[in-house]
């Protein structure tokens, strides 16, 4: 029919064969095939059966389409041949059509052509197997195939575009799937196993804190991965369902253990002992704690987030369950239980737990002031407890290398900060628990009256008993530095002053109406004032003389607003009101004040070096014994009258008060110093007077072996030692009839010179009077010699006594044959030689030795009774020999002349000894 020469007759090179040749024949070959195979197909059609014809040039078709094998092949040949000066187009396929009809038809087979004949066409220009060829091949392979191998390429490129977008999109879907799928996988992972399922406590405060801190912040680091997503979920929702499940869980897990039953609790431990006002204990625990969670929860409900519950204040879980027993890890874990309850707070849900646990806590402070009256002193152990750290102690200002937990302190609630923070719990959280009742009113006002009577009584006796500083230095070296800085501007009183001005009086320069009016107020009360009224005024006057410009006092009006601002700090109606205000402390007294502090620090000034330079020291003192306290310009004498002017100019106006330390220990604080220096001053003056004697007196006697020339030496005329009780020690000594020598005393200090010292030196005087001022070259004695008797059982008497006094020109003999001789000795001082007395007995020889200082008249001593009794004992190397010849005892007899004999005893009797090497300890004075 028609329709089957709209078809495309022809084979499409679908392997891309490049063998022309090839590719010819198996086009011409598939074509014939088919051809023969239609030609089949048609003879056995039903209507050629029954004509029994068909035309002849369907039979010959498809031989005569062969007879193109060769023309097509040679054509094929030389149109794809290899050309250097064009690209090789490829063979897409090889196709046979027929544009236009015309012409005769041919037949290769000639007899049959003749028998046939020839056909003239009908010259039509309809056209043969064109139809699909140009509709349907050619526009499917017009995009495959170009010309050109660039084209080739980019249709290789982009031929397959929308095969390679369908792939990128599946593959960005599979990979924004597989990010959320790993984000969320990430995201659970950051909590740790334990924590995606139920807790387990273990029953300990500080273990079971510190798993629901861990568990709050696995939860916060969940929710930080959520809030930070940077992707499309793609639906993969795990993360958040897990970070609200694990919020869930907290809150059930924090409600159950830590808030459920912490009112029942604690009601628990106060129905044991109650509120006691002699026990501060239960309160300080668990009032703060009750107040702040009551706050905390308010302003849950009042629709606060979590950084503004977490600037209120903390609800201290530690001192709540422990009290002052906790420990330094509890505290640790304990310090982020706020963070724990907060997130508590943000996290629930279900307000009905927080409303149950606000009205417990309502009802337990509602019962404390219902039971205690509302006694609140315990603010005050409360806030020791908490500014712990901040007490003043002893070594706050002498920096003491000994403990000072024995001494006087000041506790932190007694402070600035501690009075700000009670003031700040009371007026900013209590007030805001209790809301709108009064049932604080009258407890504040009995409190704020105690606590000021505390406050003031506190810094008192601290300032009382400041003086015992000086017991923290255990070293020597120690207290010496000490003492060194109490000579400059910063010294522990001063700097205990200007803490007083602070702690007492706001700073004046930054005061302001809201801390003057702070509770609980320190503006004194009357009855405060009765007490420490006058302290409190030479206090602050001392502050305003130590700050202000008093040259250019009358002209500066910043000057007089100190002044004014100082006086509103006293109030009432008794004698020390308004002590510190303008009229009080007027220009001149100002001046005076100023005028004698500066005087007293310079004297203080003066005692610099005494630790180091005993020599300045005693220059010092001496100078202070010897000047007259009115009129002496000595550092003593000086400190001690500006002392005086300070205190009549820090006084209050009016008739003159008692200023003694049991009113105002201003005045010891005032004077401490002074009296330290003096007592070192003093003590370091003995050490260099002993110095001085072992200098000038005991080294200068070292070689003197007579003991004559040494007393002369020491205490003759112009001696050694008379010059320097003159010289040296005259100005710490003092002597009278019924003491004798003393030292003298000045302020409470004197030179501890050894007792001793005065002895030797009477007795040296003593002595020297007794010689009667002089000494003779030489004394003359006559001596008899008497026979020598012993005991009756002796067996054997002496034969002869011999006296002998030694001489280095010659010794002077007696000798006593058992009848009376006569001799005059002759003593000469200068050359005192040793006397020897000799008992002789046949084949036996007793010897008695008399040596050392006036030897002969030792022996004029023993003999001063004419005789003298010997024991055998008395010769123990020859003891055995007079016992074996029976001599117990031996009686020696030598009469002299008493008048000759007597003044050189007398010189033996008076005579004083070496001089001693310590008269005076050089130790430091006691602190």
């Amino acid at each position: 029919g028609e329709s089957a020469l709209d078809q495309a007759m022809g084979l499409m090179n679908h392997d891309g064969e490049t063998n022309i040749a090839l590719l010819v024949d198996k086009t011409i070959a598939t074509l014939v095939d088919k051809l023969k195979d239609i030609r089949l197909i048609l003879s056995s059609q039903e209507e050629v059966c029954e004509r029994h014809f068909l035309e002849p040039e369907v039979l010959l078709f498809p031989d005569e389409l062969s007879r193109l094998h060769s023309g097509l092949l040679g054509f094929c040949n030389g149109a794809f041949k290899d050309n250097p000066f064009q690209e090789l187009p490829p063979l897409r396929g090889i196709y046979f059509c027929s544009g236009e009809q015309s012409g005769r038809t041919a037949l290769s087979i000639t007899d049959t052509t003749s028998r046939l004949g020839s056909r003239e066409l009908p010259g039509t220009g309809h056209g043969l197997f064109l139809h699909d060829f140009f509709a349907k091949i050619l526009p499917a392979d017009r995009a495959l195939y170009a010309p050109t191998r660039r084209a080739r390429d980019w249709q290789r490129l982009t031929g397959n575009l929308w095969l390679t977008g369908f792939a990128t999109a599946v593959l960005l879907l599979c990979i924004l799937l597989t990010h959320a799928w790993h984000a969320n996988k990430t995201a659970i992972n950051t909590v740790a196993p334990e924590y995606k399922q139920t807790i387990l406590f273990k029953n300990d405060p500080v273990a079971d804190t510190a798993m629901m801190v861990e568990f709050g912040a696995q939860i916060k680091r969940i929710m930080q991965i959520n809030r930070e997503w940077s992707g499309p979920r793609m639906g993969l929702n795990a993360s958040i369902r897990l970070e609200t499940a694990l919020k869930q869980r907290y809150c059930r897990r924090f409600h159950e253990h830590f808030d459920a039953d912490i009112n029942n609790r604690i009601e628990g431990v106060i129905a044991k002992g109650g509120w006691h006002k002699d026990n501060a204990d239960p309160a300080v625990r668990y009032i703060p704690f009750i107040v702040r969670r009551i706050n905390l929860l308010r302003a849950r409900f009042d629709g606060a987030d979590a950084a503004g519950l977490a600037a209120m204040p903390d609800p201290d879980y530690a001192l709540m369950l422990f009290g002052k027993e906790r420990s330094q890890t509890a505290d640790e874990v304990f310090s982020h239980y706020k963070n724990a309850y907060i997130d508590y707070l943000i996290w629930q849900t279900d307000v009905e737990p927080l409303n149950r646990s606000l009205a417990g806590m309502q009802r337990l402070l509602s019962n404390f002031f219902a039971e205690n009256h509302g006694d609140m002193r315990w603010l005050v152990t409360w806030a020791d407890r908490h500014l712990h750290d901040r007490v003043v102690r002893m070594n706050t200002f002498w920096h003491g290398t000994q403990p000072d937990s024995e001494m006087a302190t000041v506790g932190p609630a007694f402070s600035r900060q501690g009075q700000q923070l009670i003031g700040r719990f009371v007026t900013e959280e209590l007030e805001t628990a209790v809301g709108q009742s009064l049932m604080i009113a009258q407890p504040k006002a009995q409190f704020a009256a105690w606590y000021q009577d505390a406050y003031y009584t506190a810094w008192f006796d601290f300032c009382a008993q400041f003086n015992q500083g000086p017991k923290l230095f255990a070293e020597d070296a120690d207290w010496e530095a000490a003492l060194e800085h109490l000579t400059g501007d910063e010294t522990p009183y001063t700097v205990l002053l200007e803490r007083l001005e602070g702690e007492l009086f706001p700073p004046l320069e930054t005061q302001t109406q809201t801390q003057a009016q702070a509770w609980p107020s320190l503006k004194p009360t009357p009855e405060t004032q009765e007490k420490y009224g006058l302290w409190l005024t030479r206090v602050r006057n001392f502050g305003i003389a130590r700050h202000a410009d008093v040259g250019a006092l009358g002209d500066q009006p910043a000057a007089r607003q100190i002044l004014d601002q100082a006086g509103n700090q006293m109030s009432g109606k008794t004698a020390f009101a308004a002590k510190i205000a303008l009229g009080a402390m007027e220009q001149s007294r100002l001046a005076k004040a100023g005028e004698a502090l500066r005087q007293y620090r310079q004297a203080i000034a003066a005692f610099s070096g005494i630790t180091t330079d005993s020599r300045y020291a005693y220059k010092i003192v001496r100078q202070s014994f010897e000047a007259t306290p009115t009129e002496g310009a000595s550092p003593l004498h000086t400190a001690n009258r500006a002392l005086e002017e300070l205190a009549a100019a820090l006084a209050p106006a009016g008739p003159p008060v008692d200023i003694s330390g049991d009113r105002d220990p201003l005045s010891r604080l005032l004077k401490s110093p002074l009296d330290h220096l003096w007592q070192f001053s003093v003590a370091q003056s003995g050490c260099y007077l002993q110095e001085l004697w072992d200098q000038e007196v005991v080294v200068k006697v070292q070689g003197v072996r007579s003991s004559r020339k040494r007393a002369t030496l020491l205490f003759g005329n112009e001696g050694l030692v008379q010059g320097y009780m003159r010289t040296h020690a005259g100005p710490f000594v003092r002597q009278s009839s019924s003491r004798g020598y003393y030292p003298l005393e000045l302020q409470d200090a004197h030179v501890p010179f050894e007792k001793n010292f005065f002895k030797y030196v009477q007795q040296g005087r003593r002595w020297w009077v007794a010689s009667g001022g002089a000494i003779q070259e030489s004394y003359a004695v006559s001596i008899t010699a008497l026979p020598t008797d012993v005991n009756a059982e002796a067996h054997l008497k002496p034969y002869m006594t011999r006296l002998i006094l030694e001489h280095p020109d010659g010794d002077t003999v007696l000798e006593n044959k058992q009848y009376p001789v006569e001799r005059v000795f002759t003593w000469l001082p200068m050359n005192d030689g040793d006397v020897v007395l000799q008992i002789l007995f046949e084949n036996l020889a007793l010897s008695r030795r008399y040596s050392g200082y006036c030897a002969f008249g030792q022996f004029l001593r023993d003999f001063s009774k004419g005789s003298k009794r010997f024991k055998a004992k008395h010769f123990p190397e020859q003891l055995s020999d007079l016992r074996r010849i029976r001599v117990d005892e031996i009686e020696v007899n030598y009469r002299m002349t008493e008048s000759q004999a007597k003044p050189i005893k007398r010189l033996l009797r008076a005579i004083p000894q070496r001089p001693p090497g310590t008269i005076v300890q050089c130790a430091k004075p006691a602190r």
